[in-house]
């Protein structure tokens, strides 16, 4: 799969209708390129979560949402928070 810089934006945007004529091309690049790093976390079961249960819970505290950290077994946590 390509990375978001690696991505033929003017085609796949062309090929979407919905933005073809929107203002909201910036949004959905940003929303990829968050979707990319988020499925390119290796969270196998039998691996750590931890790095991206960081990651997300950085991002939440930038965009000044407040989240929880709650350890499970060693390597492995779960993140709570809520927004609204």
């Amino acid at each position: 799969m390509n990375t978001v810089t690696e991505r033929d934006w003017g085609a796949l945007l062309a090929a979407d209708p919905a933005t073809r004529t929107s203002s909201d091309s910036h949004r959905l690049i940003e929303t990829v390129a968050w979707l990319d790093r988020l499925v390119a976390f290796d969270t196998t079961s039998s691996r750590s979560n931890r790095e991206l249960i960081d990651w997300v819970a950085g991002q939440l505290a930038t965009l000044g949402v407040e989240s929880f950290v709650q350890h499970g077994e060693p390597g492995k946590a779960n993140l709570f928070a809520t927004i609204g």
